[in-house]
């Protein structure tokens, strides 16, 4: 039709309507229906009319004979032709059938007030009939209709059924959908429901409405589907967005049968719901199954749904595959899981029917019978079942553990996830459960890792921080509790929750590998939260598997972690150490069971040795005197154990301590006087090789010494070697003051103080023997500092003199205890020794030497005033009010003095140092020490064999580090020294050697000494105890009775024992070969 003839069709059907009597609601409809370009032409020739004449005319047309009412029939056809374009898109024919709609609404109110003038609606309803057009006719059958069932005068049932049989003459799809529309929506308030006006014996019942609502719902699902049908397939994405945009219709139907009050859930499961199924799945549309399954869970009650959920999950298998299954099933889950959770007798139903089962049977057919299912889907369907199964069955984690294994099989066949769709449905997968249960509950599900692994590691860290952000809410004991949590306990107090809560998480397998996915920094954060809780909550590790968790959790900060190297410092270390070493306080295991314990902290230590050497000596102590706690005298390997790598940290000072404090528990609580005594040899031996610093010597013989006088248990012969022991690395100290105090320290090792139970060591001889060594060392630092033409230093303390005052202390203390060897005659000698050291220039000056020296003098006339048996002591001491001193004696007479002093047991020692060991010696060599050989020598009269032979038994080779100058007991040392000082310089550091070592290497270093020599010692038993041990390339001697010609020999013999392989004769050569000790000269070897 061309667009002027439509124009004119279109004014003319404008004027005729007016005319008609329906006014300008029908003028507007036109005009709305029109197209845009017509409707301006109309309204440009619409003929302008005064109100006074439509009035009039009105008048006219409600004064009508019969004829008006077919001219007006005619011309509401005319109106509703309009309605048969398909020019218009579904949005816009909607517009103009609401338009139309609001129309046919006034001609309705035209057609009761037709009945009011005695028309029956018998005609009307055949009058309209007669339109020439069908989809004008069927609109007004159905508003005739409507009014012929309202007014009573046919049975609804039959108008109904009429109707609906007569709308199919409307086949083309979005006419028939809108004609059918409007046919529910004008019958809806007239259906014969139960309890309706309208039902009776001839009017028909609710199933005479379920029947009209049925075949109009199947109709209008099938026009609904064939809309995807028509054009071309280019456009059928459209097509698709404009069916979803007329859904509303289709799904009013079953919106008006769930509605009807006579719907019954027999009713319900025996005719409803199989023929909506059977039509939803025999349509094979995505888009109206999809649509239509929704509607039915929405617009249905749940308990139909409960008694009907066979049949509901039966035909989602049967589903197309471009349905979202999931989406389906969750909102099916979702509502009985709200209709559980307001009614819990609902549940024993639930469990009654398996719910659950059916579910989950039905989600593993869709998988399998959809492999293309996308991997998102099948996620969020899996989500859906989960969410409902904590709803509804939380006590059943089997569930939750089963929906996880079934659905990490179904995505596992789909291989790697990659899709972040598919991404963001697995993360809320996995985020369920945590919403639903306490992350105790969820992290110890068997597959909820596995599920985790399909992830990519992106998405892997943001699970893993929703974890842990939940582990520290959990450990956290003042947050509130979440009502949808669950927990073990409702009425303790915060403490008892938060070690509830630390329990519960030492039971979790999989937490550590969801930490594993979270960045160092934030891993190290989580570790410090756990182990503040468990010491904050005062919670106790009880057993190995709890150890091992617990230390699994807290890796970050028990070793390094890749990624944090860089990121900390020696003081993060030492807080997160720290920590630790509290922590280590809580590894207690019940009952006081000794096995168990050992077991905990045999865990605890094999965690902290991976933790490195910054770590070790933070907590590897703490470790040992947690079982130093436990009475059990096996606990004494583990504790040497503990020492021993922390002496390889190296953390020396530490281990040293801990051996000294192992080695008196051992004697004092345990009584296992051989285990105390291996604790201190290991002491000894560390102090010897891992004690670099002079101050660290001082300090650790210190705590040596001190430790042994405090153990009582310890065997006489052991303690005799221990104590000579302590004795000569105290002569090795670097310092003489330091020397001094720590002989003067060792002589209380022969003097225990008495204590009930104990008994305590005492030797007088070795108290003395210690005394008077101290008295020599003193006066060889006084020498020295006298020959240097020194002061002592501002900063030197009490200096060389104080050690005179402090050795006169020592002196009193034992002569207070008892000591038989300390006479007040050796006391007097020592007073006027000290006198004379007081009045020296160096020691005048120094205020606190003095005060010193003031005070132990007045404690002396303290004890002589006090009366009594200590007073018939001290009666026989003279005291100097005003020390002079001496003036200073030339060497020879020093030594003739010091030869005199003997007899009074007080030795005024010459400046020389105190013998050095064979061992000693031989380190000395190393540096810059020169051996004074004075046996033989080629000049000398006290030569023994050729000038050759001398050369060849050298100790040192090559000989320039051995001088040969002979002296004799008894000889002139000016000769001597003459000899030497020819030959060495007065700096020079000289080891005096004689054949035994005996007195003439003393009286040597004497000499040496008094004649400005700065550092000069004795060799302890002299050319025969050092070629016992060394040879003369430096090398040890092999043991006794066997020999070695080289060092590949010795290792080849089998010998096992230390220095072996590096005794041998250089060269190998057998003539030269040296025997050992207990072999005759020119013995040969055994054959």
């Amino acid at each position: 039709m061309r667009g002027d003839e439509r124009w004119r069709r279109h004014v003319h059907a404008a004027t005729e309507l007016r005319a008609a009597g329906l006014g300008r609601d029908a003028f507007a409809a036109l005009q709305a229906c029109t197209p845009l370009s017509t409707r301006c032409r109309v309204t440009m020739v619409e003929p302008s009319y005064a109100p006074d004449e439509q009035k009039a005319w009105l008048k006219d047309a409600s004064n009508a004979d019969d004829d008006n009412m077919k001219e007006a029939l005619r011309y509401s056809a005319a109106l509703l032709g309009e309605l048969r374009t398909s020019l218009l898109s579904p949005q816009k024919y909607y517009e103009l059938y609401m338009q139309a709609c609001d129309e046919l609404r006034n001609l309705e109110m035209f057609f009761r007030e037709e009945q009011a003038k005695v028309r029956p609606h018998a005609d009307l309803y055949d009058l309209v009939q007669h339109a020439g057009n069908i989809v004008p006719r069927l609109y007004l059958l159905c508003t005739a209709g409507a009014c012929y069932i309202r007014g009573g005068e046919a049975p609804a049932k039959l108008i109904l059924r009429d109707v609906v049989e007569m709308c199919k003459g409307v086949q083309h799809p979005t006419r028939g959908l809108f004609l059918r529309a409007y046919l529910v929506q004008v019958m809806r308030g007239l259906l014969p429901d139960t309890g309706s006006k309208f039902e009776g014996e001839e009017g028909g019942n609710v199933v005479d409405a379920l029947e009209f609502l049925l075949v109009n719902f199947t109709e209008m699902n099938k026009l609904w589907v064939r809309m995807a049908h028509q054009g071309s397939p280019r456009d059928r994405e459209k097509r698709d967005r404009e069916r979803s945009q007329l859904s509303d219709l289709v799904g009013k139907n079953l919106t008006y049968l769930s509605q009807l009050d006579g719907l019954t859930f027999q009713l319900y499961r025996d005719v409803v719901l199989p023929r909506v199924l059977e039509q939803v799945v025999s349509c094979r549309d995505d888009i109206a199954q999809q649509y239509l399954m929704q509607c039915v869970i929405m617009v249905f009650p749940d308990e139909f749904h409960l008694g009907t959920l066979q049949a509901l999950l039966g035909a989602l298998p049967q589903l197309q595959p471009g349905v979202r299954v999931h989406t389906v099933l969750s909102l099916l889950m979702d509502r009985l899981a709200n209709y559980a959770a307001g009614d819990h007798s609902v549940v024993a139903q639930m469990s009654g029917v398996d719910a659950f089962g059916q579910m989950s049977g039905v989600a593993l057919k869709v998988v399998e019978q959809h492999p293309e299912m996308p991997g998102a889907d099948v996620a969020a369907m899996y989500s859906a079942l989960l969410a409902f199964s904590g709803t509804v069955y939380p006590d059943q984690l089997e569930y939750v553990d089963r929906v996880l294994q079934t659905c990490h099989n179904a995505l596992q066949r789909r291989g790697p996830i990659t899709d972040p769709r598919a991404e963001k449905q697995v993360v809320a997968l996995l985020s369920t459960p945590l919403d639903k249960y306490d992350v105790v509950t969820v992290l110890g599900l068997a597959h909820y890792p596995s599920v985790m692994e399909l992830l990519q590691p992106r998405v892997k860290r943001e699970v893993a921080t929703k974890i842990v952000q939940t582990v520290l809410l959990l450990f956290c004991p003042k947050q509130p509790r979440q009502l949808n949590r669950r927990c073990c306990c409702c009425s303790c107090n915060e403490a008892q929750h938060a070690k509830q809560r630390c329990c519960s998480v030492l039971g979790l397998a999989h937490y550590p590998s969801v930490m594993e996915l979270l960045q160092p920094r934030v891993k190290r954060e989580v570790a410090t939260k756990i182990v503040q809780t468990v010491l904050r909550g005062g919670t106790l590790i009880s057993s190995v598997d709890q150890a091992e968790m617990l230390f699994s959790f807290i890796a970050p900060l028990v070793r390094d972690m890749e990624g944090l190297q860089d990121e900390l410092d020696e003081e993060d270390i030492a807080e997160d150490a720290s920590l630790l070493a509290r922590l280590v306080h809580q590894l207690q295991a019940p009952g006081g069971d000794s096995d168990a314990q050992y077991a905990v902290l045999q865990a605890a230590q094999r965690h902290f040795l991976t933790g490195g050497p910054q770590r070790a000596k933070h907590t590897l102590p703490p470790l040992a005197f947690a079982a130093l706690q436990v009475d059990a005298a096996t606990w004494y390997r583990f504790l040497h154990q503990t020492a021993s790598e922390l002496a390889a940290v190296p953390a020396a000072e530490l281990a040293l301590q801990l051996f000294l404090t192992c080695a008196h528990s051992a004697s004092e609580e345990a009584g296992l006087d051989v285990t105390a005594y291996e604790f201190f040899e290991q002491a000894f031996v560390l102090y010897e090789e891992s004690i670099p610093d002079s101050r660290q010597e001082v300090r650790a013989l210190q705590s040596i010494m001190g430790t042994l006088n405090r153990c009582y248990a310890i065997a006489p012969e052991e303690r005799a070697a221990l104590c000579h022991k302590a004795a000569s690395y105290c002569a090795k100290l670097l310092k003489r003051v330091d020397q001094c105090q720590a002989v003067l320290a060792c002589s209380h090792l022969h003097w225990q103080p008495e204590k009930e139970g104990k008994q305590a060591a005492r030797d007088e001889q070795g108290v003395l023997s210690c005394l008077k060594r101290a008295l020599k060392i003193a006066n060889a630092a006084q020498q020295q500092l006298a020959v240097a033409a020194k002061r002592p230093a501002a900063d030197a303390g009490l200096g060389p003199g104080g050690l005179f005052v402090e050795i006169l202390n020592h002196y009193l203390y034992f002569f207070d205890q008892g000591c038989q060897q300390i006479t007040a005659a050796v006391l007097q000698s020592l007073l006027e020794l000290v006198a004379n050291e007081m009045a020296a220039e160096g020691c005048r000056d120094n205020e606190p030497l003095q005060a010193f020296y003031a005070n132990t003098l007045a404690h002396i006339r303290q004890q002589k005033a006090k009366g009594g048996e200590a007073a018939a002591r001290y009666d026989g001491l003279q005291v100097q009010l005003q020390p002079q001193r001496q003036p200073q004696a030339r060497p020879f007479t020093a030594l003739r003095q010091r030869q005199r002093q003997q007899a009074a047991g007080v030795c005024r020692a010459a400046a020389a140092g105190p013998p050095v060991d064979v061992e000693m010696a031989r380190k000395l060599l190393d540096g810059q020490t020169v051996v004074l050989d004075i046996r033989y020598g080629s000049q000398s009269v006290f030569h023994r064999m050729p000038a050759a032979e001398y050369e060849a038994g050298r100790i040192t080779k090559p000989p320039r580090r051995t001088v040969g100058v002979p002296f004799a007991a008894g000889q002139d040392g000016a000769a001597f020294v003459a000899q030497v000082a020819a030959q060495l310089p007065s700096r020079a550091r000289i080891i005096v050697m004689c054949a035994d070592g005996g007195q003439a290497s003393e009286e040597a270093a004497a000499l040496l000494a008094a004649a400005g020599y700065e550092s000069v010692a004795a060799m302890e038993g002299g050319y025969q105890a050092y070629c016992q041990v060394w040879g003369p390339s430096g090398k040890r001697r092999p043991p006794a009775g066997r020999w070695v010609s080289t060092g590949k020999e010795a290792l080849k013999s089998g010998l096992n024992i230390p220095g072996v392989a590096e005794s041998y004769d250089e060269g190998g050569n057998l003539q030269q070969a040296r025997w050992a000790k207990g072999l005759a000269p020119g013995e040969t070897l055994p054959q």
